[in-house]
């Protein structure tokens, strides 16, 4: 399973693989041995599964840098879509970006701002610790509190808090948007029709992703 993230050097390309047969082992390259226990637990603690599998996990980062800790919710997100097809809607053409607590809770990262004004092209939106102190012209960026949050938001059970809209919104299926999914966000008729479609969704909801998560 495939899932995408920015560290400070650039794109990362998260790719995960439950290995059943025997004699597979646990494998992970271009993140840290942190990282990867920061996931796990934090997975735990939001009441996932950790798949029983040999869980393998790769990073692909530019001039094969060990990915830093924004890769979290990537990874955590590709393991729970990897045994979870409920999970993928939307990975293809979203952004996943934060640290996690031990507890799943999600922690903003330092230094990354300009790395994603400059390689979000291609992504239709980006998810990021609340509150969400990110701009990127054309896209949408939602932020979340908690890995429970996202996972919720891509289940299509929960909302995220659109930081342009200033509402919480639920995930947008290709059935939402003219042109399916595919359609880029940089299109003016899309990126006009989401907001219509979120300011509907708006009308009488106040709150922000810590609120929703209580």
């Amino acid at each position: 399973m495939t899932a995408h993230a920015i560290g400070p050097n650039g794109p990362i390309t998260v790719q995960v693989t439950i290995a059943s047969n025997q004699g597979a082992t646990a494998s992970t390259t271009g993140i840290t041995a942190e990282s990867r226990d920061r996931v796990r637990a934090a997975l735990l603690n939001s009441g996932e599964p950790y798949p029983a599998g040999a869980v393998q996990i790769s990073c692909d980062s530019p001039g094969r840098v060990r990915a830093g800790s924004a890769v979290d919710l990537a990874v955590a997100v590709a393991i729970v879509a990897a045994v979870d097809a409920s999970v993928r809607e939307g990975l293809e053409d979203t952004l996943l970006l934060g640290e996690l607590g031990l507890d799943g809770s999600l922690r903003q990262i330092e230094g990354t701002a300009v790395a994603i004004a400059s390689d979000a092209a291609g992504f239709a939106r980006l998810v990021v610790p609340y509150p969400g102190d990110v701009s990127v012209d054309g896209r949408q960026v939602l932020a979340a509190a908690s890995l429970g949050e996202v996972l919720a938001w891509l289940r299509g059970s929960g909302r995220l808090f659109d930081v342009s809209m200033k509402c919480m919104v639920p995930i947008e299926r290709p059935d939402n948007l003219p042109g399916g999914r595919s359609a880029t966000a940089s299109e003016s008729h899309v990126e006009a029709h989401r907001k219509a479609l979120s300011r509907s969704r708006c009308r009488g909801q106040q709150g922000t992703a810590s609120e929703n998560s209580g």
